[in-house]
């Protein structure tokens, strides 16, 4: 990795690091288990009896997942995603980094 890759990808980091109020392309959803799942704004989040699907703005699935006792189940993530699950603070984080205009 190039020296500018690295900054470039340490720069993206600092800012997903940031709190979820001064990033205005993420938003806040409540899950119906207490979890908070954070995703970009243009997301949508469908709930069917605690199964989750994430969709873009066409209407297509990005991420897919589910709780089974104290596992979360991921059933499909799109290639240009990434997630985390943060379970000591019951987060989740989905999100597509932002392109550089």
């Amino acid at each position: 990795m190039s020296e500018e890759s690295n900054e470039k990808a340490k720069s993206q980091r600092e800012l997903l690091r940031g709190k979820v109020g001064e990033l205005p392309h993420m938003k806040q959803h409540q899950l119906n288990n207490g979890w908070e799942l954070y995703t970009n704004a243009e997301f949508s989040l469908w709930d069917n009896d605690h199964n989750y699907l994430i969709v873009d703005e066409e209407l297509d699935t990005v991420f897919a997942f589910y709780f089974k006792e104290d596992v979360i189940k991921v059933k499909k993530s799109h290639w240009d995603l990434e997630f985390t699950f943060n379970m000591k603070k019951n987060h989740i984080k989905v999100f597509r980094m932002p392109e550089d205009e």
